[in-house]
């Protein structure tokens, strides 16, 4: 192996176009696609990003120092090279995508994908997403723009990192290979040392992907090794087949450190066997068009995800293959008539306008959308409790209703209140709202605290699927429960143990390694019971398979027309969450029977979402106010009674 003038960087020269590395480029984009498609054979694909940052690093370093060492590097040429590589297609994207949003997506849909798009034209959708509300917001699949968070990386880096390199060649150019290395280090380190999810989203702990190509520049090879080109694309194919996405790996740097060290020995390793296979004309016409390719694949897909579930469709393998032979056809297309336009032309002025005109147009859109509460006037015939839940899946307490709660006033022979603790998920949300602000004279008898998700659920069950990992620890809850005996607090506890008791839901987000989830759970109920006073256990409410306020916006079912199950059907699939909780032996549980509450009240033999006049779901799940009144007068009732002992 030879090192360039020992990590020298006076060295480097401008590499020629090489087709190895549009073909890497192809293949990570083409796993991106499956990934987000239909398609499970290639669990890994969202490791095609990783690879992307690698290349781009190299390609960019490659260009940045060589063009130094010429004395031909401008800020003004480099980031005008940038602007027209990235904005036009970008802006064309986003502006496509946001006319069929308006005809697709529900209120709140809209408005997230409004506050998405404006944190995408200007280049901080990482941290947008980072602080959403997973937990409440569309899954993933819906979500139009979750990809571009990359792209704001990516340019983050673009931004900083020429002048970093610029001031480093110029006072220490010697050491620009240990500088390099060693903010390379800290980014490791710091992804060794943070479990947060942060780290998947900030370019601090990403920095060293793309700094792994920098480092690749130093390198060249005299020889063509075809045992290291061979081990780095089986590396690389491992990967991209292997690891699946639970928090766990997407979290973690361990398979990102292993597909970019197979990225990094193929390209080391130019000209040999595995460079000629990346070379075909298929991954070189993904090369081609990657870019597009990227931007368009999420909101394609997303989008004929809404369309069909807003016209009740099924979309299956065939449906999917046609997808993407016509997301190939136009991501071509934007290449062709807006990406290369803007890369060829020598008018800057009209790249300018272009982008101008696209940004004031996507602003206003998104500026509208905010003030109509995403465009509510399109449903105007429904009544206003759909129009309100549309936009509001889940209710959170205020800092005035716990301030209005514990001012209630109380007479004198209530001073000593037991401490009464709420534990949950995100269905304890509404729930506190309607406990503060319809229930105030329990804080004559407790003092009322809420534990909330993410928080909440870890305590419960060690899972997670909104990040704050450090919540589901051994050492967090250890503590949580020393904390509880010495209270001797009451507890109240709420969520879908039904999912975390399936190994599709919480055997892929418990928070360690092969370990029994159930047993968990278990343990965990048991030492919160033998800690507590009193566990008040809420089973499950029913759930529902459709969002139940997107059936009247999608206008598949008519106000006044309920929504319901049948009760035997829900009892059956509840039947192991029941053997579950029938196996938790301690006198301090006392369980509501939330079937009793929704099933058999308003129609025999059916359990209600909605009825003829009423709206008791948001969601398939989460309960209305309305609803959330059934179940607050159940646990009322039941903690008047214990207090009363």
């Amino acid at each position: 192996m030879k090192l360039i003038s020992t990590f020298s960087p006076t060295s480097i020269e401008r590499i020629n176009f090489r087709k190895d590395i549009h073909g890497l480029r192809g293949l990570a984009v083409i796993s991106v696609v499956f990934y987000h498609s239909n398609f499970e054979f290639l669990k890994g694909g969202w490791l095609g990003v990783d690879i992307f940052f690698l290349i781009s690093g190299y390609l960019i370093s490659n260009i940045i120092i060589s063009e130094l060492n010429s004395g031909k590097f401008s800020f003004r040429a480099f980031y005008k090279r940038r602007i027209r590589r990235i904005i036009p297609a970008l802006l064309s994207t986003l502006s496509i995508t946001t006319l069929f949003s308006y005809w697709l997506l529900t209120p709140k849909s809209l408005i997230e994908y409004s506050e998405a798009m404006i944190s995408s034209i200007f280049f901080y959708s990482n941290y947008y997403f980072q602080n959403l509300d997973f937990y409440n917001t569309e899954p993933a699949k819906f979500n139009p723009l979750l990809h571009i968070w990359t792209l704001s990386v990516e340019e983050q880096f673009y931004l900083v990192f020429p002048l970093v390199l610029f001031l480093i060649y110029k006072y220490f150019k010697k050491g620009l290979f240990i500088s390099v290395g060693s903010i390379f280090v800290v980014s490791i380190l710091l992804n060794a040392t943070t479990q947060e999810i942060s780290k998947f989203y900030q370019i601090e702990f990403r920095v060293w992907e793309f700094l792994l190509g920098t480092i690749l520049v130093f390198f060249n090879l005299k020889r063509k090794y075809n045992f290291l080109n061979y081990f780095g694309m089986a590396t690389v194919v491992f990967s991209l087949i292997y690891y699946e996405d639970t928090l766990l790996n997407l979290n973690s740097i361990e398979p990102k450190i292993i597909a970019l060290t197979g990225v990094f020995l193929i390209i080391i390793t130019e000209g040999s066997t595995i460079s000629s296979l990346l070379e075909n004309k298929y991954l070189a016409f993904a090369g081609t068009i990657s870019y597009s390719l990227y931007l368009l694949h999420q909101p394609f897909f997303a989008l004929a995800r809404v369309f069909a579930k807003k016209y009740n469709l099924t979309l299956d393998n065939s449906d999917y293959i046609f997808l993407i032979t016509l997301l190939l056809l136009i991501a071509n297309l934007n290449y062709k008539f807006v990406e290369s336009y803007f890369l060829d032309s020598k008018n800057f002025s009209t790249l300018l306008l272009f982008s101008s005109v696209s940004i004031i147009f996507l602003v206003i859109f998104s500026v509208f959308s905010s003030d109509t509460d995403g465009y509510k006037g399109r449903y105007d015939s429904l009544p206003p409790s759909i129009l309100f839940y549309s936009t509001n899946i889940n209710l959170y307490p205020t800092d005035e209703d716990f301030e209005v709660f514990n001012k209630f006033e109380c007479d004198d022979s209530f001073l000593e209140r037991e401490p009464l603790i709420f534990i949950g998920d995100s269905q304890l949300n509404t729930l506190s709202v309607d406990i503060l602000q319809n229930y105030k004279n329990l804080s004559c008898h407790y003092d009322v605290s809420f534990i909330t998700n993410p928080k909440g659920r870890c305590l419960l069950s060690k899972q997670n699927d909104t990040g704050e990992l450090h919540v589901c620890t051994d050492e967090f809850f250890e503590k949580f429960i020393l904390d509880l005996n010495n209270q001797k607090a009451n507890v109240v506890v709420i969520g879908r143990f039904d999912t975390w008791l399936d190994p599709k839901k919480g055997g892929m987000e418990v928070q360690c390694n092969d370990c029994d989830f159930n047993q968990i759970l278990k343990k965990r109920f048991s030492a919160i019971a033998g800690n507590s006073k009193k566990v008040i256990l809420i089973e499950p409410i029913p759930t529902y398979q459709e969002n139940i306020v997107e059936s009247y916006l999608y206008k598949r079912v008519s106000w006044g027309e309920s929504i319901t199950i049948e009760y035997k059907d829900w009892k059956e699939d509840m039947e192991q969450t029941t053997l579950f909780l029938n196996s938790l032996n301690s006198n301090a549980i006392q369980r509501i029977d939330t079937s009793a509450l929704f099933c058999n009240t308003f129609e025999i033999g059916k359990c209600n979402a909605s009825s003829k006049k009423e709206l008791l779901y948001t969601d398939g799940n989460h309960l209305t106010l309305q609803g959330t009144k059934i179940l607050s007068d159940a646990i009322y009732s039941l903690l008047l009674k214990n207090s009363s002992k």
